[in-house]
């Protein structure tokens, strides 16, 4: 996820430190912000959102925390589900994983099962309503990662 994965690069406390006194992405300590964000992904991944699956109020709260103390501004979708799942299809996220960065996918989009399985097939389709809302949530996403120091 793109925001969880801009999150753990740049929010960790080191990161943020650098972020505000660094001019460039090269002159930041990538290790120490690399470091910080496994213990980071290490403590988001005991949140315990089992009931059985379906509580991921508890991992929302847990980032809601976070953002709060540092000022970040969050909204949370209380109809927004959670799932982890493998792409097929290509990214360009092995740029960053071939220069040693951890990366992680997005996906802004709200999709049913019908959705997903009709990826890169001649029907491939997703509602109007929920590209557009993808699309306004990737922007909010990247707007307020951008204001954020």
């Amino acid at each position: 996820m793109i925001a969880f994965g801009l999150f753990l690069a740049l929010s960790a406390p080191g990161a943020r430190a650098q972020a505000g006194a660094a001019s460039t992405a090269a002159s930041l300590d990538w290790p120490t912000i690399q470091n910080e964000a496994l213990q980071d992904l290490s403590a988001y991944i005991r949140v315990d959102t089992t009931n059985p699956p379906g509580n991921e109020d508890r991992a929302a709260d847990w980032y809601a925390k976070i953002f709060k103390a540092e000022g970040i501004p969050y909204d949370i979708a209380e109809s927004a589900g959670v799932v982890q799942t493998v792409d097929a299809g290509f990214t360009d996220s092995h740029f960053f994983r071939d220069k040693g960065i951890l990366s992680y996918g997005f996906e802004p989009f709200a999709i049913t099962q019908d959705d997903d399985e009709r990826v890169h097939g001649n029907n491939e389709r997703i509602p109007v309503k929920n590209f557009a809302d993808g699309v306004r949530l990737m922007w909010e996403v990247v707007d307020n990662f951008s204001r954020t120091n």
